[in-house]
């Protein structure tokens, strides 16, 4: 495995020299309270960006021997990055463009176990973009804008469901619309999706960010996560 720099350890199996664009960085490492953004780049959200955690299961084993990774169990467990409504707008506005990298280990897919969400996708009305295990081997994502909720939806399958730590890259672009949106599994591309005439608006998200819970007191997810980060960029291959 390749190293970032400012700390970084296993984003990717060669090594990244420009940091541009990281906002946020979790590693999972603490053994309580906040997990710290320590994302180190020039447009890092600092500690906006701490994960606030109910309820999920510090220093389990993870992808490394060094037992960083964190288990949400589905039921009552979750994060919030913050209180910003506003700070992950890039993940879904008009002219999104972002990359979301973390080693994880989902151990159920009945399509309501929710990843990351900054739209209460059973709202009548939400903003913002989510992404969910959806079923065996799926990965369900949706961007919305309000009253047309799932303008840019769908899902991307052909996971792995073994339960063990895979590295997950998703990536958007609102300019490419042939490509707008792409996802990887360990290196491997997974498929595309294209946003061709869809709708986005320049509004705030409906919530902060969510991990692990869609912000409705619902849609738990079950996984393990490490070395989480999120980019305002997409990342090239």
């Amino acid at each position: 495995m390749g190293f970032l720099v400012n700390s970084y350890r296993f984003i990717s199996s060669t090594p990244f020299s420009d940091d541009t664009g990281l906002k946020a960085y979790w590693k999972f490492n603490e053994t309580s309270g906040d997990i710290i953004n320590v994302s180190e780049a020039s447009v890092d959200l600092g500690s906006a960006a701490d994960l606030q955690v109910t309820g999920a299961t510090y220093n389990q084993s993870g992808i490394t021997d060094l037992n960083y990774s964190m288990l949400y169990d589905g039921t009552n467990d979750f994060s919030v990055a913050g209180s910003s409504v506003s700070q992950f707008n890039f993940l879904h506005n008009d002219s999104y463009e972002f990359t979301m990298a973390f080693w994880g280990k989902i151990l159920s897919w009945d399509g309501l176990d929710m990843i990351w969400s900054t739209a209460n996708e059973l709202a009548s009305a939400y903003i913002g973009f989510g992404l969910r295990a959806q079923s065996s081997g799926s990965l369900y994502y949706h961007f919305a804008n309000g009253t047309n909720q799932n303008r840019f939806s769908g899902a991307i399958s052909g996971f792995n469901t073994d339960g063990a730590f895979h590295f997950y890259v998703i990536t958007g672009d609102k300019s490419n619309s042939t490509n707008s949106l792409q996802m990887w599994e360990d290196g491997v591309s997974m498929g595309t999706a294209s946003n061709s005439g869809k709708d986005f608006v320049d509004t705030n998200a409906s919530q902060a960010a969510y991990q692990a819970q869609a912000g409705n007191s619902e849609q738990f997810g079950n996984f393990n996560i490490e070395e989480f980060s999120v980019w305002s960029r997409r990342l090239s291959d």
